[in-house]
């Protein structure tokens, strides 16, 4: 548990292929928050509070192979 709640800011522009966001406390990301990252492959935001995921957040992420949400508190996922 890092205690990360939301994910407000952007991602700098930074050559990474994957992320790990899980066992966080994470409710929100904003949109577009990801948009820097191009050349990510694999997203993993696992063990959450996420609810709900507008369809904008993995919009720019063209290069996304894997995306993990499990054990989240998701209600609505608006067109993905």
């Amino acid at each position: 548990n890092k205690g990360l709640k939301n994910i407000k800011e952007e991602f700098p522009r930074i050559k990474i292929e994957s992320l790990i966001l899980s066992n966080n406390e994470i409710e929100f990301i904003e949109k577009n928050v990801f948009k820097n990252l191009k050349n990510l492959k694999n997203l993993e935001i696992n063990n959450n509070k996420i609810r709900n995921i507008n369809e904008d957040v993995f919009q720019k992420l063209k290069n996304l192979k894997k995306l993990s949400l499990n054990n989240n508190n998701l209600e609505n996922l608006n067109k993905m």
